[in-house]
């Protein structure tokens, strides 16, 4: 295990960090470190708003993606109760998915076509939901299908009548939501329980987290983050508030959109990072997984001939899975990150969580300059 200078990461984020902010390519940022279990370094940067006050400690952020790693500890949980088995086919729970049809997408004279390619050749199975491996809510069919705005339940019946996007397994394509509120219905049948509310009883509360929801309070939307945007100059806009009820693309936040919809705070999602750093152990002892689940969810499902880069995905999250250049993350590492800019990973190797957090409306996703930009001031400020 390397240790970090945390004199020279705090160097390297200022520097980077600063100059976002003096370019408009930034308005705030909440980063979070921690080494070995312990805390080494968390500042808050930019202000709350254009003109507004300094970024405040208690700000909620919107996770959109980071949700995704909520929702695999949920199917893990029940994994780990023998309500669900991955290597099963999806229709074992929920009969609609038993006969798909897959289907592309054609252009022509401007309009979108859909093209049936027939049945599927094989079962859509559990894990592929969670891999981007499925063929739903994906791909070139997103043009003609709805995006995820209601129930797990009314979002499983809808995809149920649409055709996949490939044939399962035979490629991936990342699924915005989709997929993983198939998984999140999949929740629903087994436990009983609706998915929003579960994830609040086994996941949230035993992990003690006080502001991470899919349905913030009327106090909690009072503290959400204002979006930070840019003008045509690169210069710092605001951009409008979204209103209450909602946290995710304007979807209702009674839906508990599984791939997209969580609320939550720097603090918050480092314990949740913490958790799974320690296998499944959270710092208040309550285990929320199996060591086993936590190490299912860091293995590569996908195969290098589907994505033949420096990563492939886990189980709701991202693996890097091969060396790529000085700074960047070592084989092993994990986790995943949000359209609005949030990122976070787990690294095994030097006992590391890091969690960083802003709401933006570009420069999102994994490879959004900012998170980029962390990794690598948080590697390049690792001891030889």
């Amino acid at each position: 295990m390397r240790t970090i200078n945390v004199t020279k990461l705090d160097e390297i984020i200022t520097k980077n960090t600063e100059a976002r902010l003096a370019d408009g390519r930034l308005g705030h940022a909440e980063i979070i470190v921690n080494q070995d279990g312990k805390r080494v370094y968390k500042k808050l940067f930019g202000t709350d708003g254009v003109n507004g006050p300094a970024l405040p400690e208690d700000r909620i952020y919107r996770a959109a993606s980071m949700t995704k790693p909520f929702t695999a500890v949920a199917v893990m949980q029940c994994v780990d109760k023998g309500l669900i088995d991955l290597q099963a086919p999806v229709a074992d729970y929920l009969p609609q998915f038993a006969r798909m049809s897959v289907a592309h997408l054609e252009v022509k004279d401007g309009k979108n076509n859909i093209v049936q390619d027939g049945v599927a050749r094989v079962p859509l199975l559990v894990y592929h939901l969670l891999t981007h491996t499925s063929g739903i809510g994906c791909d070139t069919l997103l043009a003609v299908q709805k995006l995820t705005c209601g129930s797990p339940r009314a979002t499983a019946d809808y995809y149920a009548k649409q055709p996949l996007a490939f044939q399962p397994y035979t490629r991936q394509s990342y699924s915005p939501s989709a997929a993983f509120d198939v998984a999140a219905r999949i929740i629903e049948v087994v436990t009983g329980e609706s998915f929003g509310p579960y994830v609040m009883e086994h996941i949230i509360k035993p992990l003690g987290l006080t502001d991470t929801t899919f349905e913030p309070t009327d106090a909690q939307y009072d503290r959400m983050v204002t979006m930070h945007g840019r003008d045509k100059d690169d210069k710092s806009i605001d951009m409008t508030r979204m209103k209450n009820g909602t946290v995710f693309a304007g979807c209702p936040a009674n839906a508990w959109v599984a791939g997209a919809g969580l609320a939550t705070t720097g603090e918050d999602y480092s314990k949740f990072a913490e958790m799974l750093l320690h296998l499944g152990m959270a710092d208040n002892g309550n285990r929320i997984l199996s060591e086993q689940a936590v190490k299912d969810m860091q293995t590569p499902y996908v195969p290098e001939a589907f994505m033949n880069c420096d990563h492939r995905w886990g189980l709701g999250v991202r693996v890097v899975t091969r060396p790529t250049y000085a700074h960047k993350l070592p084989v092993g590492a994990w986790g995943w990150s949000g359209a609005y800019g949030t990122h976070f990973w787990v690294d095994p190797v030097n006992n590391i969580t890091a969690v960083y957090m802003k709401n933006s409306a570009y420069d999102g996703g994994a490879g959004a300059q900012t998170a980029n930009e962390f990794e690598e001031s948080v590697m390049a400020a690792l001891n030889d």
